[in-house]
This record gives structure tokens, C-alpha cells and sequence, in this order.
């Protein structure tokens, strides 16, 4: 998608109003990590941080080693939070 349909999106409003359990991937290469910050630091529920190690956004979703990465942190997250 083009970044001009996200230019009137406002993620972070919504951020205090989470009310189920968060777990934030991210990582300092991956798209604007201060606005991630910002949004993770507004959560007040239940969260919890990971961070991963990437060359920049898109392989994020494109290298298997890091989607797999991310989905073991998902699901022990999800685990943890449901106790499942």
C-alpha cells in the first residue's frame, strides 16, 4: 500500500482503548519505531514488547526466519496471557 493511505490513519488514538492482551514485534529497522514507542507506551492493558532484528519493514513479513520467529513469540505471549 501507498504511505499516502496511512497519512490520515490515526493508529494512535487508539492505543488507550486496548483492552485485551498486546504483544508489539518490532524492531529499530522496521517502519518509524519512535511512533511505535509512543503507541506501545500508550497501551494500558495487559502488553508486552518483543523485539526483532530485521533490515528494514518489509522483511519482516518476506524472511521466514524472522516470521517464524515472530509467530514462537506470539503464541508463548498468547499462552502466557489466556492461560492456555
Amino acid at each position: 500500500m501507498k504511505r499516502e493511505y496511512f497519512l490520515t490513519f490515526d493508529v494512535q488514538s487508539a492505543a488507550p482503548r486496548l483492552t485485551l492482551p498486546f504483544l508489539m514485534i518490532h524492531g529499530p529497522n522496521a517502519l518509524n519505531p519512535a511512533r511505535a514507542d509512543k503507541f506501545y507506551s500508550a497501551v494500558i492493558g495487559q502488553k508486552q514488547r518483543a523485539a526483532i532484528q530485521s533490515k528494514g519493514q518489509t522483511d519482516i513479513y518476506d524472511d521466514p526466519a524472522i516470521v517464524r520467529t515472530a509467530a514462537s513469540q506470539a503464541a508463548a505471549f498468547l499462552k502466557e496471557a489466556l492461560g492456555s
